[in-house]
């Protein structure tokens, strides 16, 4: 099997901060050290969030070229997605060719 790279994942979650470690952040009896670790969380929790909203909210010709680059002509208006994914089961799904046509 190919690899590729998935266009939009619906499998992935928005990821929560634990109040608890929001907790852990503000009190003054935990060290410099375990402060930056739980900040560093925070912080890329935040991150992966910005980016999965960012893949949902765009378009799917804007992700395929940000993905794979430039359509190999600008009077292109259609992109080919086919290919094959295995699930967290490790079970196989195949997807038949579907030829996506978008307005420019």
């Amino acid at each position: 099997m190919e690899k590729g790279h998935l266009l939009y994942n619906d499998s992935q979650t928005a990821r929560v901060i634990n109040p608890t470690t929001l907790e852990k952040l503000s009190s003054s009896t935990i060290s410099e050290t375990l402060k930056q670790q739980l900040q560093e969380q925070i912080n890329s929790a935040k991150q992966w969030n910005a980016n999965l909203k960012k893949g949902r909210d765009s378009k799917l010709i804007d992700r395929y070229i940000e993905i794979y680059g430039p359509l190999t002509s600008k009077s292109r208006n259609y992109v080919i997605l086919q290919g094959s994914f295995r699930d967290p089961n490790d079970n196989v799904a195949d997807i038949p060719l579907i030829k996506y046509v978008f307005k420019h």
